[in-house]
């Protein structure tokens, strides 16, 4: 469902700066400069009455080794272990790919999300190819019920994991850093327009890359966008 919800909203911004992008060429030629903000200052506000839903992959690593029989993995655990701050109670699991491999064809996984298990998924076994580092097998997982304070990753067999990669959907309150930039006019006196605030799961660096990204979309010769 968050899946559907992105593509929904996206699929409305994308027309809304269709339309002003389209009206902006025919009558930029004859409108005023503060016909122009205010048709800014309109788009703006209903891009926020949007829903702000994030969505992020999160990459878990894990060290080559063989797993054997039978083995339980505390998905929010290495979270936190690999995302130091990260506040993992603030986030809802939309998918997971597994990349293993198994060395005989007993290989199995599947996700505990709760008190409700997905549908257990087949391990591709390699037996000529168990012992490199060589190529691993996607197993994708849907999500029985993401809301639960509880993720566990089952994996039977033995078999090598190389990696764990989670799409998850975020709040604000879920990011360690936070970076805002603000479109101004270089016209009026009141001349904050909107306010662009991105977070990042890494570095303030790469928030406001992505706040700077998402403001100099609607930078116009008569504006600017600077970092507060």
């Amino acid at each position: 469902m968050h899946v559907v919800k992105c593509v929904f909203y996206l699929t409305i911004k994308l027309s809304i700066l269709n339309v002003f992008q389209k009206t902006f060429s025919r009558m930029s030629r004859v409108i005023s400069r503060r016909d122009i903000l205010k048709a800014i200052i309109t788009i703006l506000i209903l891009l926020t009455s949007v829903s702000s839903l994030k969505a992020e992959s999160l990459s878990l690593e894990f060290t080559p080794k063989v797993y054997e029989k039978k083995n339980i993995f505390n998905l929010k655990d290495l979270i936190r272990k690999s995302y130091p701050g990260f506040d993992v109670d603030n986030i809802q699991l939309i998918g997971l790919n597994l990349f293993a491999k198994a060395n005989f064809e007993d290989g199995t996984s599947f996700l505990e999300i709760g008190n409700i298990s997905s549908r257990h998924r087949a391990i591709p076994s390699d037996p000529d190819d168990f012992e490199s580092e060589g190529r691993y097998h996607q197993i994708m997982h849907g999500t029985p019920n993401s809301d639960s304070k509880v993720w566990l990753l089952h994996v039977s067999g033995e078999v090598k994991i190389r990696k764990v990669e989670l799409t998850v959907s975020l709040s604000n309150k879920s990011y360690s850093f936070e970076c805002t930039y603000r479109l101004e006019s270089n016209t009026t006196r009141h001349n904050i327009l909107q306010d662009f605030t991105e977070f990042d799961l890494v570095s303030v660096e790469r928030a406001c890359e992505k706040a700077k990204a998402a403001c100099l979309e609607f930078d116009t010769e008569m504006t600017r966008c600077i970092r507060l």
